[in-house]
């Protein structure tokens, strides 16, 4: 598992849309992928289909600066737009 920190901004983001924890720490720990930023060559994005009602999948996606040791997750978000980003 890699290490990792959260930034203030994205404790605050991930709060704010109702990402709990073990969420994150879960998709971390085994994503379905890792894709490139097409933006920033230090950043990767953890995906990860989940399901918070037995019902609906949903795709987390958090940014993690790689560039950085321990590296940093900058922000986060959930979404149920799956295809667009798979």
């Amino acid at each position: 598992m890699m290490e990792y920190i959260i930034s203030a901004h994205a404790k605050l983001r991930m709060e704010e849309r109702g990402i709990p924890i073990d969420i994150i720490e879960n998709v971390l720990a085994t994503p379905d992928s890792i894709k490139d930023d097409a933006e920033d060559e230090d950043k990767k994005v953890y995906q990860k289909i989940v399901y918070l009602s037995e019902e609906k999948p949903y795709l987390v996606r958090i940014y993690v600066n790689t560039g950085r040791e321990p590296n940093v997750v900058i922000t986060g978000y959930i979404t149920s737009k799956i295809e667009k980003y798979i």
